[in-house]
């Protein structure tokens, strides 16, 4: 009996020995699986350098062969244009640039600034084409017009403004409107209106002014008081010489006379594009009138005999008998007010009365006066403003007699006015406010 229980337990002993090797062989196992992904791993992420080291080695290759390639182009393209002699860059004037623009500019309207010989201009005119008076060119159509340039050329002997238009009527015969070139010798003044002109493609802008340095027109500018249907252009003169107006095609070609003939070649034209000064900008001031702080003082006795009243409505002095003088008349029409004057002879101040009618005429009366260049007693005076573009009067007249002129002014309605004297005290001042 103990034999067999011996037995028994050596088989049990067996067994469970057998066990233990099977679960060694499933812990190698186990441990050899473990050991093996660190290794494929490995390879893996040495491939995967691998790869990225010869990425990176083909892409710098292809960014320095661009590099090269890029350095080396514009060498090829400069002695290729060179060899074929396409473009010179230093002949390129590169000093300066204009931008492009659509309008024309105030340099653009000076088409040559330096005077040329009197044989180049076409239609040149003949002394005795000049003339010191004002003159028109009629045109009774309603075809309407584009002025589409301004430009200025010196001559030997004179000097030429040529206004070219364009009418929007390709039926009508007629090239140009209705010009009237009103010459104001007290002034020194030509003023040039164009009716029926409903645009402006010359470059100029209200006020703009085209200055020219040494000839017998100063300046040109553009009327403040140009409208949707006129345009009206002041050349300022230095000297009353005389001017030639005529119809060439489509162009108005206004010559002035020089006082001496000009040296060909010379530079005369300055174009001036910052703000000029208020008398060229705005049209309000009488270009005697620059002269007013050289004249020279009145005594002042003569000051304290002059009264301006209240109201600025007259002007009483104490001088006695017909011994004051008008001499002439000038006048502009500015935004605030429009401006007549009478350029008083002498020294000598007159009284000067003024009153209003029912129907808003004003009447203004001078005494004292030995003389009156403007209305006679021959021969009354009658101005209309209406063409010349004045906006509120209308016109006035004067007559004279007796050592008395009388000055009647007809309005659109009734305006408040005024009546001065000029701070040199060599004018008469009267002013309707706009």
């Amino acid at each position: 009996m103990p034999e067999k229980k011996s037995k028994k337990t050596s088989k049990k002993k067996s067994s469970d020995k057998a066990k233990k090797l099977d679960r060694s062989k499933l812990h190698h196992i186990s441990l050899n699986d473990k050991n093996s992904d660190p290794e494929e791993n490995s390879l893996r992420v040495i491939i995967v350098l691998i790869v990225v080291i010869i990425l990176v080695a083909v892409g710098g290759a292809y960014f320095v062969k661009n590099i090269q390639k890029q350095n080396e182009q514009p060498e090829n393209v400069n002695e290729d244009q060179n060899q074929n002699e396409v473009v010179d860059l230093n002949d390129i004037d590169t000093e300066d640039p204009k931008p492009l623009n659509l309008e024309p500019t105030l340099e653009d309207i000076v088409i040559n600034d330096v005077v040329e010989e009197d044989e180049k201009a076409e239609n040149a005119p003949n002394d005795e084409d000049f003339i010191t008076e004002s003159y028109e060119i009629s045109n009774e159509t309603e075809t309407e017009y584009i002025l589409e340039s301004v430009k200025v050329q010196p001559y030997e002997t004179f000097l030429r403004v040529n206004f070219t238009f364009n009418n929007e009527t390709t039926e009508s015969e007629e090239k140009v409107p209705y010009v009237y070139a009103n010459f104001r010798d007290i002034v020194s003044e030509i003023e040039i209106s164009f009716d029926k002109t409903i645009g402006d493609n010359s470059g100029f802008e209200d006020g703009d002014t085209l200055v020219l340095e040494d000839s017998v027109m100063s300046s040109i500018v553009k009327s403040r008081r140009s409208s949707e249907m006129k345009l009206i252009y002041q050349l300022k003169i230095s000297e009353i010489t005389g001017y030639y107006l005529q119809v060439v095609d489509n162009q108005i070609i206004l010559d002035i006379k020089e006082p001496e003939p000009r040296e060909v070649g010379v530079a005369v034209l300055d174009v001036d594009e910052e703000e000029v000064t208020e008398e060229s900008a705005t049209d309000e001031q009488d270009m005697e009138e620059e002269t007013d702080s050289e004249e020279e003082d009145v005594s002042e006795e003569e000051e304290d005999t002059v009264e301006i009243t209240e109201g600025s409505k007259q002007i009483t002095s104490s001088v006695e008998g017909n011994v004051a003088g008008i001499k002439g008349y000038s006048y502009d029409d500015t935004s605030e007010a429009f401006i007549y004057r009478l350029l008083l002879s002498n020294d000598k101040i007159p009284n000067v009365t003024s009153s209003i009618g029912s129907d808003g005429k004003v009447t203004i009366k001078i005494k004292n006066l030995s003389l009156d260049a403007v209305a006679t007693d021959e021969e009354a005076s009658y101005v209309d403003f209406v063409p010349n573009g004045v906006i509120g009067v209308q016109s006035v007249s004067a007559s004279h007699s007796g050592g008395t002129s009388t000055y009647e002014f007809t309005m659109d309605s009734k305006m408040d006015y005024k009546v001065e004297l000029s701070d040199a005290k060599d004018k008469i001042l009267i002013k309707f406010m706009h």
